[in-house]
Order: C-alpha cells, then structure tokens, then sequence
C-alpha cells in the first residue's frame, strides 16, 4: 500500500490516524493538521464507504493539480472554491462530512513583478513557500 510506503509500518494500534502516525515517525515533514487524508487511521480507510473513499480520492486528485500548477508556474496564484457534495444517497461518516469539492479557478498573477512566486531560492536550493491548504 502507497501509504505505507510514505509513513512506514503501521503502528500496533491501527486506530491511530495517519496525521498522528506522520508526527511520531517522519518529523519535520510539513504536514496539514485538519487535511481530509490524515485524519483517518489505517482501520477507517479500509473500511469506508466507496462513495466516501470516491471524495477522498477526488480530494486528493486537485490537490495534486493544485501542486502540479504551481510547480508549472509558480508565479501564478492558485485559486480554488470548496464546495459540499450533494450525493444525498452516500452515507458518510462524521470525517467524510468535512470533506469538501475542490472547484479549482483560473489562476491569476500573485503579483505585479517576477519576484512574486511560489518559489523562492534559499541556501542554493530552490524551495516552494506553500499555504498550508495546498498540503494533503
């Protein structure tokens, strides 16, 4: 399982959610505290819904186009809506309420110069300064 692969063997207790599994092992690793992903423990995705499994994936699909548009160009500002769903047949659990529709928006320029960008020089390396809702 790719989650596995990222975070390392679960731990014994598979109730844990991935964030709190994230901080134990992996510090240092930026991390959103209340993203959809980490607040479900290995147990929940295993065993949820499919239409909620479907929101999550969804969710983690723009989120990925949000991070693929601004390693393409990093002087546009990205820009998105969260929306709720309206499948009124899916019988979500309390997380899976939280999550939102990301209806993604044209980008724009984050500033009237080059110097505003999503990536920035620092030490010799290139690093990209993030908001935090771009994080999974």
């Amino acid at each position: 399982m790719l989650i596995k692969s990222i975070i390392g063997e679960p731990s014994l207790d598979e109730n844990t959610t991935l964030g709190e599994q994230l901080i134990m092992r992996k510090t240092g690793l930026p991390i959103r505290n209340r993203g959809p992903l980490l607040q479900y423990s290995l147990n929940e995705l295993q065993t949820m819904e499919a239409c909620e499994m479907r929101y999550l994936a969804d969710w983690l699909k723009s989120i990925r186009k949000v991070l693929i548009s601004v390693a393409e160009e990093p002087m546009k500002k990205i820009s998105f809506k969260l929306q709720d769903y309206r499948d009124s047949g899916c019988q979500l659990s309390e997380k899976g309420k939280k999550i939102k529709k990301m209806v993604l928006e044209p980008p724009s320029l984050l500033g009237p110069g080059n110097e505003y960008s999503y990536l920035h020089s620092l030490y010799g390396e290139q690093i990209y300064w993030l908001p935090v809702d771009f994080l999974p």
